[in-house]
């Protein structure tokens, strides 16, 4: 009999992006899904997911446009 285990979680995270007044602009998103193997792997990307975003807003307000980073994506497979 054949069993069924989590493997694997393609993410497309969805932001707002909001103006001066908390008026939601447009929504954004990444063209690929950011990718988890595992679900401790998919509980760290989420547990971190919002610091994530707060070093992407401090960095735009300094004037820096900066992609989301990479570390989040924990591609450490399930054994």
């Amino acid at each position: 009999m054949n069993t069924l285990r989590p493997y694997k979680f393609l993410i497309i995270p969805v932001l707002q992006a909001v103006d001066d007044e908390d008026v939601v602009v447009t929504e954004v998103q990444p063209e690929q899904p950011d990718v988890v193997f595992g679900v401790e792997a998919l509980a760290r990307y989420a547990d971190g997911f919002e610091a994530a975003v707060a070093a992407q807003n401090a960095a735009q307000s300094n004037g820096q446009v900066i992609p989301m980073p990479e570390s989040r994506r924990a591609e450490t497979e399930v054994e």
